[in-house]
């Protein structure tokens, strides 16, 4: 995990500024490997993920790729089973823009090109292996915020909408304006596809 220190922003749309503690945010995205071991545990199900041809999970060849193929409640499971949780969606936004860097893409304010997993440079059929494209950083040192999958986050609207809010860009997008950080995408409950995936947090007074 990589520590994101604390401060205040005012997210695009939003009526206040939020203010953040200190965040402890996994490097890179969950992997197929890393789900697999939660339903080893019993604390993960893998019901429907299976779900596109760009599936990860139970293949080798696609080990180190982002989990897919999962649900909302999934996403939650996995987090919980190690002891971390989803983001906010404030709290990914804030990581991903470096704080009070606020840069309008995770890696600064050049617009995409060759530092991501994206569509848009070259054909792109499926997710790249976490960590591949060592550009697509966070100051802090957080990878594929920018491409790859798309990440679950929570927001106080969970409670009643039946909408779930992910963040980032995915790997089958190819307009540059997709991958600033301010975007937002909507997701009903049971939805799921192989461009979406998990990355969890933890407090960092609680990490230490």
């Amino acid at each position: 995990m990589a520590l994101v220190p604390g401060g205040t922003f005012q997210r695009a749309r939003t009526a206040s500024p939020q203010t953040l503690g200190d965040l402890c945010v996994d490097i890179v995205e969950t992997t197929a490997t890393e789900y697999q071991a939660c339903v080893d545990a019993g604390k993960c199900n893998k019901q429907g993920v299976d779900c596109a041809a760009q599936a990860t999970f139970g293949k080798p060849d696609k080990a180190k790729r982002p989990m897919v193929c999962v649900v909302f409640e999934q996403a939650e499971s996995y987090c919980g089973y190690r002891d971390k949780r989803l983001p906010t969606t404030d709290e990914w936004e804030w990581a991903a823009r470096s704080g009070d860097e606020a840069r309008p893409y995770v890696w600064g304010d050049a617009k995409p090109d060759s530092q991501l997993c994206w569509a848009g440079k070259q054909k792109q059929t499926e997710s790249c292996d976490v960590g591949s494209y060592p550009e697509d950083r966070s100051a802090q040192g957080v990878l594929d915020l920018g491409g790859n999958v798309l990440e679950f986050t929570t927001t106080d609207a969970d409670k009643s909408s039946k909408l779930r809010i992910a963040r980032g860009g995915s790997w089958n997008s190819g307009a540059p304006e997709l991958f600033r950080v301010a975007r937002l995408g909507g997701f009903a409950l049971d939805y799921r596809c192989g461009f979406l995936g998990i990355r969890c947090v933890k407090e960092a007074a609680a990490a230490r």
